[in-house]
């Protein structure tokens, strides 16, 4: 199974307060959320995407395409069988930020400067919040001797 790290929704600052271009999505990979695992299989499946592998709480994808660029894994998320969110995992061998920064800058155009920014211990990662608890993390990570570029979207 590719690496995906736990999943779990960040929380704003304190301080924040709701920027008006924030994150506004309704849908992932087509799929809105809010909709039960049962149906979202079934539409991903019938949208041409390759479900690899289900669970209760889960379901994995191959080569999916986000965000303009192909992610050879990817990952629904439910809670209490409700889709609130998604794991787009990118792997490589080397340090390669690349793809990172291509997110980030497509990312800071779209929705203005992270909320939040954390750099330390071999992670780098990019917060946007937005309305209806949506967010948008951005993550370059290395787990295992491997490189991990991570884009996450959810509610």
């Amino acid at each position: 199974m590719p690496f995906f790290g736990a999943y779990h929704r960040p929380v704003p600052p304190p301080s924040w307060n709701r920027y008006y271009a924030g994150p506004t999505f309704g849908t992932i990979l087509g799929v809105a959320l809010g909709t039960t695992l049962d149906l979202s299989i079934r539409s991903l499946i019938n949208s041409g995407y390759a479900v690899t592998n289900y669970g209760s709480n889960v379901v994995y994808l191959t080569n999916v395409p986000q965000m303009n660029l192909m992610w050879p894994n990817a990952a629904m998320y439910y809670n209490n069988g409700l889709l609130c969110g998604s794991q787009f995992t990118y792997p490589s061998p080397y340090y390669d930020m690349q793809r990172y920064n291509l997110l980030y800058n497509q990312l800071v155009g779209q929705y203005g400067v992270p909320i939040e920014q954390y750099n330390s211990g071999g992670v780098i990662s990019a917060t946007w919040f937005g309305a209806g608890n949506r967010f948008v993390t951005l993550e370059f990570n290395n787990t295992g001797g491997q490189y991990y570029t991570t884009l996450s979207f959810g509610n």
